[in-house]
């Protein structure tokens, strides 16, 4: 029992800073837009739909493999390709699909 208990502490202890660091928050969501979202000219609740991710953490986030997706649709989902990165402080948005609005804020990809 003691081993076991040192063995998870000894865990804990070395996943806390990654996990302090890796501090990615959902900031935004745009479900279901009554209008045009992404200015593209065309209506599309599914495709104008978009999400904000934030990292809030002090340290640059790997996303590789992480997958996004619709509750209403498990097969269909967005999954961040293996170089996909976001800074400390920074953000990344994913639209549903559609023309994406331009931005002047900086890409969090790398």
């Amino acid at each position: 029992m003691f081993r076991l208990r040192y063995n998870l502490a000894l865990l804990t202890l070395l996943l806390l800073p990654s996990l302090a660091a890796a501090n990615v928050i959902i900031s935004e969501v745009l479900a279901d837009p009554p209008g045009d979202a992404n200015y593209d000219g065309q209506y599309d609740p599914h495709e104008d739909e978009f999400i904000e991710l934030y990292n809030a953490g002090s340290r640059r986030v790997s996303l590789a493999g992480w997958r996004l997706g619709d509750a209403g649709s498990l097969s269909r989902y967005f999954r961040f390709p293996s170089n996909a990165v976001i800074e400390p402080g920074s953000y990344v948005v994913l639209f549903g699909g559609g023309k994406s609005i331009p931005t002047t804020a900086p890409s969090a990809m790398a």
